[in-house]
C-alpha cells in the first residue's frame, strides 16, 4: 500500500481499510528506529495482516523482514532486518475514546512496540512481541521451546466473515493456530495447541510485549510523533507500578491482578489494558462465565532483560524472564514489558474421527483502557462514558465536565455477520438509566432515557449518543446502567462507574452524620463552616477519643479524622463557608511517579488499640490497598494495607455510617473505596500504635464496583438484624467460607454505637487473638455444627424485633435455630420471619445462633412421661419427650372435647433427643383448674413441613 492511496482515505475508514485485506508496506515512519540514511524498510517479501474498527487494531507479522538502525532498538548489533512472521501488535483505532477533550488525543495512539503504520498495519517485529510454546514430556520434563512464527505458516488469511486474521503452523509434534478478532475495542486472540504426536505431552504458552505509547496525527508529510517510554501502569487496588513485579495465581489467588492498565498518564489514562483472568468485559451476556482464559503468572519488567535477554538475537528471541527484586522499569528504548503465561497442561493425541480431541484453546483480550465493554455474541457493546468528574478549574462548587456525553457503541461482529449468512441489527434499543445527581442534559428530570439505533450493519459499529448534565452536590462512585435490545439478538446489561470530586458540600440530616472534610479553611471552627447553624443549639460536633474510647467535643474539622455532627435540622447538601480550600498534595508529581521517587501526601494519621474514626483526606475516592502503615511494634518497616490485615493488626472492614437509613454499613477488599465526606470506623487489633499513611489520588479511570457477595454451598452468610422503635442495626452476618485467611480478611468489629437517642447495636461476640470481641462480621472456615453468640445493645426501653431476612438464600443443606438464653424460647429460623422481645433500658440481650448441617428427616415422637415436680399434689407438672431429629413443636393441654385451657410452649425450635416443658396446673388466666383427665398433645413439624400429633392423658388429683 503506497502512501497516496493512504491519503486519499477519508480519516475514520483507515482502519477499516484493512478489516479484509492483507497490508503491505504502510506509512514508513517511526523516529526511534528507522534508518534516516535508508529509503527502504521493509523487504520484498514483506507482509502483514491487519483488522480493525473505529476504537480498536490488531495485526500480526506474515513474511518478511523489518530494517532497523544497528545496535539502538534491537538486541542484536549484527543483524538489522528483523523478521516479522508471527510478530503482532495493538492500536487504538481512529476515533478512540470522545472524552480525550484536552491537549492528548487517544486516535491511533499504538499501543505495543512494533505497531509502526498507523492503519493498523506494518509489524515491524524485533525481540520484542513474540510468543513462545511451551513443550514438556507427560512427566513435566521440559523439551525445546518454539516460537510462534518460527517456521512459515502453513495456513494465513483474513477472514471474510467476523473480523479476523487467521495463521497457522506446524512444528515437531505441535500444530500451533492464532485467530486474532476485533470485537468493540478489544483484540482476543485465540490460540489452539494441538499434540499431533503419538503420546501425550504438557502443552503450555508464553506471550511477551514491549509497551511503548505512541501518538500522533496523520499529515501530508510525517506525523508529530510523541512516545511515552514509561507509561502510567496500574492494577485494582494498588499504587501505580515503577518496579519489576511477578505476579503467580497459585500463590495469591485474591490478589493476582486480572487486569493491568498500561496508561499515557494519569491524566490521560488512554492505553492498553492487559487482560490476566475473568474480567465484567469479558462475561458471557447472562453474567455466568468468561471465556478469558486464567492467566498462571504475569511478569512486568523492562523489555531487555523479561523478553529478549540478549539471547537468540532477533530471529528466534527467547524470554530471558529476569526481574530485579527492587528496580525501577528501564527508561530507555526498551521500556517496560510483560509477559503472560499459561503453564504446561497435559494434552493428549489427537484421537482420530473425534475432533474434539489432542487441543488445548487459550483465549485472552488486550483491550482500551477507556471503555465500558461486553463482547459475548451475538454483538459487542461499548459505553464510552468519563471516568472522572474533576473540580471545576473557574468554581470550587463545580464539577467538571458538565455537561457531558455517554456514547454506546454496537458492534454487529462474531454473531450475524458470517459470509452468506449476514443478518442486521435493526432497531437497536438502547436505555441508559443514571444514578441520582445525573440527569438528561436536555430534561433535568429524567434519569432514564431511551433512544434507538436503526440499524447496525454486519461487520460495521454504529453509536447513539447521550447528553448528561451533572449535580455539583454528587461526589464518589456513581453507577449508571446502559440496556442494549437488538432485534434480532439477546439483550445486554452493563454496569460503569463515574468518580466524582467532592465540592466543598456536607450532607447533613436530623439525626446522627459521620463525616470528614478534605478542605482547609481560613476560618476553621464548626460554627464558622456550618454557619448560619449555631453550635448547640441546631448541631453539636462529637470526636472519638481513642484513649479513654469515648465521645468528646470537637470545635473544628479535621482533614483525615471522622466526625460526628447531630443535627436537630435536615440541611440536605450544606455549603461550606470559612473559604474551604483544596487540598494542595492530592496528586503526585507524574515524574515522581515514573520513578518511583517517595511522593508527598496528606499527613499522617495516628492510630490507638481499638476504634479510630478517620476520613479520606482527598477530593477523590481512595482504594484501602493503597493505604501504608507503620506499627509501633516494628517501627523500623512499613506495610501495606492488606499485610496490615493478613498480620492481624488492622480489620479488613471500614464502617460507615448510611444518614438516611441510620445504621452502619461496610467496606471491605483491596479495591473497596473510601468516598470524600463520609468517616470511617477502623478497628486495631493489638495493643500497640499504628501510623497510617494515607495515598495521593493514584487512579482517576476508577472501574466497576467490586464483585458482590454471592451465596454458595462453599460460602454463605446469614444476616442478623435487630430493630426497636428509634434504631437499627442490620448489619450483622455469621456463615461460612472457604480457608481461615478468607474468614479474617472479611472479620467486621462492630463499632460503638451512635452518639444518638434510641440506637441500638447488635453483634456476634467471639474470640479474636485471646480477647473476647465484638464483630458485625464472623464467618467461619470450619465445618460440621456452626454456633455463634448474638447479642443486643439498647438504650431505650421496648420492643425490638430481631430478624434473618435472607434466611431463603443460605443453602438448604442447613437448619438454623435461635435461642434467647433469657427465656428459653427457640425458633426454627426457617419457619419463622423474627423474635421480638421487651427490652429494659440499657439492657443486653444474648442469643445463640445454631447452624446444623443435614438433610430434612421426618418429625417422631418417642417416649412422653410426666411427672411431678415435688411430692405436693399442686405442685407443677414436668412433661418430657424424646424427638428422633430436630422439629419445631408445640405443646398444648387440652380437656374433655378438645378444648385448650394452656399452651405451655407454641412453635418453640426443640432439638433431637430428650426434651421438656412444666405445666403449673393452670389456665391461659392462671387459675387452678379443677380435677380430672386432661390430655397433653404434642405436635412436631419437621424441616420439610410434615407434622405428627401424639396425645397422652394426665390425670389431676386434688
Amino acid at each position: 500500500m503506497n502512501r497516496n492511496l493512504l491519503k486519499a482515505l477519508p480519516i475514520p475508514l483507515l482502519l477499516l481499510a484493512g478489516a479484509g485485506a492483507a497490508l503491505a508496506q504502510g506509512f514508513e515512519y517511526d523516529p526511534e528506529c528507522w534508518d534516516p540514511s535508508s529509503t527502504t524498510h521493509y523487504s520484498n517479501d514483506f507482509n502483514s495482516y491487519n483488522v480493525g474498527n473505529l476504537l480498536f487494531g490488531a495485526g500480526v507479522g506474515v513474511s518478511g523482514t523489518v530494517t532497523y538502525l544497528k545496535g539502538l532498538c534491537i538486541p542484536d548489533t549484527g543483524n538489522t532486518a528483523v523478521p516479522v512472521i508471527g510478530r503482532f501488535g495493538f492500536t487504538i483505532g481512529s476515533v478512540g475514546s470522545i472524552q480525550d477533550t484536552g491537549v492528548f488525543k487517544d486516535d491511533f495512539l499504538r499501543l505495543t512496540w512494533g505497531m509502526n503504520d498507523f492503519s493498523g498495519g506494518a509489524q515491524s517485529g524485533s525481540g520484542y512481541s513474540f510468543a513462545r510454546i511451551q513443550i514438556q514430556d507427560q512427566n513435566g520434563v521440559p523439551a525445546a521451546d518454539q516460537r510462534f512464527g518460527g517456521v512459515a505458516f502453513r495456513l494465513a488469511f483474513v477472514g471474510a466473515s467476523d473480523r479476523y486474521t487467521y495463521t497457522e503452523q506446524t512444528s515437531g509434534t505441535v500444530d500451533t493456530r492464532l485467530l486474532i478478532d476485533v470485537i468493540g475495542d478489544a483484540a482476543r486472540m485465540r490460540w489452539r495447541l494441538t499434540n499431533i504426536g503419538t503420546v501425550p505431552q504438557r502443552l503450555g504458552l508464553w506471550v511477551g510485549q514491549m509497551m511503548i505509547l505512541t501518538t500522533f496525527t496523520p499529515s501530508d508529510t510525517f506525523p508529530t510523533d510523541v512516545q511515552n517510554l514509561t507509561p502510567y501502569i496500574t492494577i485494582p487496588g494498588h499504587k501505580p507500578l515503577s518496579i519489576d513485579q511477578r505476579f503467580i495465581r497459585i500463590n495469591d489467588p485474591t490478589g493476582f491482578p486480572n487486569k493491568v492498565n498500561v496508561s499515557w498518564n494519569q491524566k490521560d489514562a488512554y492505553g492498553l489494558q492487559i487482560v490476566n483472568g475473568p474480567t465484567p468485559e469479558t462475561l458471557s451476556a447472562n453474567g455466568l462465565s468468561s471465556d478469558q482464559t486464567p492467566v498462571d503468572e504475569f511478569v512486568l519488567g523492562d523489555g531487555t532483560h523479561i523478553l529478549n535477554g540478549y539471547s537468540g538475537g532477533v530471529a528466534d528471541p527467547k524470554f530471558g524472564d529476569f526481574t530485579f527484586p527492587d528496580a525501577t522499569f528501564n527508561t530507555g528504548v526498551t521500556g517496560p514489558a510483560y509477559i503472560q503465561k499459561w503453564q504446561p497442561q497435559i494434552v493428549s493425541p489427537v484421537i482420530a474421527g473425534d475432533p474434539n480431541s489432542g487441543f488445548r484453546d487459550i483465549t485472552t483480550y488486550y483491550r482500551s483502557t477507556s471503555g465500558n465493554a461486553n463482547y459475548s455474541r451475538p454483538y459487542a457493546v461499548v459505553v464510552d462514558a468519563p471516568k472522572v468528574l474533576g473540580a471545576d478549574s473557574n468554581d470550587p462548587n463545580l464539577l467538571s465536565p458538565t455537561p457531558f456525553t455517554v456514547r454506546v457503541y454496537v458492534d454487529n461482529t462474531f454473531g450475524f455477520s458470517s459470509v452468506d449468512k449476514e443478518i442486521p441489527l435493526n432497531d437497536v434499543k438502547v436505555t441508559l438509566t443514571l444514578p441520582q445527581g445525573l440527569s438528561d442534559g436536555n430534561d433535568a428530570t429524567k434519569t432514564v432515557i431511551t433512544k434507538f439505533i436503526n440499524v447496525v450493519a454486519p461487520k460495521q459499529i454504529s453509536w447513539i449518543d447521550f447528553p448528561v448534565q451533572v449535580d455539583p452536590t454528587v461526589n464518589g462512585e456513581l453507577t449508571y446502567q446502559v440496556k442494549i435490545e437488538p432485534n434480532p439478538g439477546t439483550n445486554k446489561t452493563l454496569t460503569g462507574t463515574i468518580l466524582a470530586a467532592t465540592t466543598p458540600r456536607l450532607l447533613i440530616r436530623d439525626q446522627a452524620n459521620l463525616v470528614t472534610t478534605p478542605f482547609h479553611f481560613s476560618d476553621p471552627s464548626w460554627e464558622t463552616v456550618l454557619s448560619p447553624l449555631r453550635v448547640d443549639q441546631d448541631f453539636q460536633v462529637f470526636a472519638w477519643d481513642p484513649v479513654t474510647k469515648a465521645y468528646v467535643i470537637q470545635t473544628q474539622p479535621q482533614r483525615g479524622v471522622g466526625s460526628w455532627v447531630v443535627s436537630t435540622v435536615d440541611l440536605g447538601y450544606k455549603v461550606l463557608q470559612g473559604n474551604p480550600i483544596a487540598p494542595t498534595n492530592e496528586f503526585p508529581d507524574p515524574i515522581k511517579v515514573v520513578f518511583g521517587d517517595p511522593v508527598d501526601g496528606p499527613p499522617l494519621l495516628q492510630l490507638k488499640s481499638g476504634w479510630n474514626l478517620i476520613g479520606n483526606p482527598n477530593r477523590y475516592p481512595i482504594p484501602l490497598g493503597q493505604i501504608v502503615g507503620v506499627t509501633q511494634t516494628n517501627p523500623t518497616q512499613a506495610f501495606t494495607f492488606q499485610e496490615l490485615v493478613q498480620q492481624g493488626i488492622l480489620s479488613g472492614s471500614l464502617a460507615f455510617w448510611d444518614q438516611d437509613v441510620q445504621t452502619y454499613k461496610y467496606i471491605n477488599g483491596l479495591d473497596a473505596k473510601m468516598l470524600p465526606d463520609r468517616g470511617y470506623w477502623i478497628f486495631v487489633t493489638t495493643q500497640q500504635d499504628v501510623t497510617l499513611s494515607f495515598p495521593v489520588v493514584y487512579e482517576p479511570f476508577a472501574r466497576a464496583a467490586a464483585k458482590a457477595w454471592t451465596q454458595s454451598d462453599k460460602q454463605w452468610r446469614l444476616q442478623l438484624a435487630a430493630r426497636g422503635a428509634n434504631g437499627i442495626d442490620d448489619q450483622n452476618y455469621v456463615g461460612k467460607v472457604a480457608n481461615a485467611t478468607i474468614a479474617k480478611a472479611l472479620r467486621s468489629f462492630e463499632p460503638p454505637v451512635a452518639p444518638i437517642k434510641g440506637a441500638i447495636s447488635a453483634y456476634i461476640t467471639d474470640t479474636v487473638d485471646g480477647n473476647q470481641t465484638s464483630l458485625s462480621q464472623d464467618l467461619s472456615d470450619k465445618t460440621g455444627n456452626f454456633a455463634w453468640t448474638f447479642k443486643v445493645d439498647n438504650k431505650e426501653a421496648g420492643p425490638i424485633t430481631v430478624t434473618w431476612p435472607n434466611i431463603t438464600t443460605v443453602p438448604k443443606g442447613y437448619r438454623f435455630r435461635i435461642t434467647d438464653t433469657a427465656t428459653g424460647a427457640t425458633r426454627d429460623m426457617r419457619k419463622t420471619s423474627g423474635y421480638t422481645f421487651t427490652a429494659a433500658e440499657r439492657t443486653t440481650r444474648t442469643f445463640t445462633i445454631d447452624a446444623v448441617p443435614g438433610v430434612a428427616s421426618a418429625p417422631t415422637i418417642g417416649a412422653i412421661t410426666v411427672s411431678r415436680t415435688s411430692k405436693d399434689a399442686n405442685s407443677p407438672l414436668s412433661i418430657a419427650y424424646t424427638l428422633a431429629s430436630d422439629a419445631t413443636t408445640t405443646i398444648r393441654i387440652l380437656q374433655g372435647n378438645s378444648r385448650e385451657v394452656y399452651v405451655p410452649r407454641r412453635n418453640r425450635a426443640d432439638k433431637a433427643g430428650q426434651n421438656s416443658v412444666v405445666w403449673n396446673q393452670r389456665d391461659a388466666a392462671n387459675r387452678t383448674v379443677p380435677p380430672g383427665v386432661y390430655n397433653v398433645e404434642i405436635t412436631a413439624e419437621g424441616q420439610d413441613g410434615e407434622r405428627v400429633r401424639r396425645i397422652f392423658p394426665v390425670t389431676i388429683i386434688r
